[in-house]
């Protein structure tokens, strides 16, 4: 599968019991789609390029993919009162993609997605920031956020 269908399986992916949220924020898919790329076990062409940027590691690769999934009526994108960022959800027509896609998905892959979208969208922000940059600290070097150590 290329890039943009493990984006579009992320966003689909039902989510465990305890999250009721039905849409997805920029910054938990990004997260959620490097750390797809650094431990999930599907072929690298598969997976999007990492680089360190301002809220730590960062593809634009998937923004012009979320861009083409919206044009195509796939995905929606809203923005809620007192939020800056758009947030994003699976229309009819990603739903159907989707379960086509599941039909030819390595099934680990999509397992450790589902995996890493339940746990991304457990966290904070900045609980989330920090656990990428603890982990991955080379895509930490260029964040305009300093998360205390101390930081829960």
């Amino acid at each position: 599968m290329k890039p943009q269908e493990w984006l579009l399986a992320y966003l689909a992916l039902p989510l465990d019991a305890s999250n009721t949220e039905k849409s997805i924020d920029p910054v938990r898919i990004m997260k959620g789609m490097f750390l797809f790329a650094m431990e999930g076990t599907v072929a690298d062409e598969g997976k999007y390029n990492f680089d360190a940027y301002s809220y730590g590691p960062c593809s634009f690769e998937i923004y012009s993919d979320l861009d083409n999934l919206l044009e195509r009526g796939i995905i929606t994108r809203e923005f809620r009162a007192g939020e800056t960022w758009p947030r994003y959800s699976v229309m009819s027509k990603g739903v159907s993609a989707f379960e086509e896609l599941k039909k030819v998905a390595d099934v680990a892959g999509m397992k450790q997605l589902s995996q890493i979208k339940n746990l991304v969208l457990s966290m904070s922000f900045l609980s989330l920031l920090k656990y990428v940059y603890n982990k991955y600290p080379k895509y930490a070097t260029k964040s305009l956020i300093s998360i205390p150590q101390d930081y829960k």
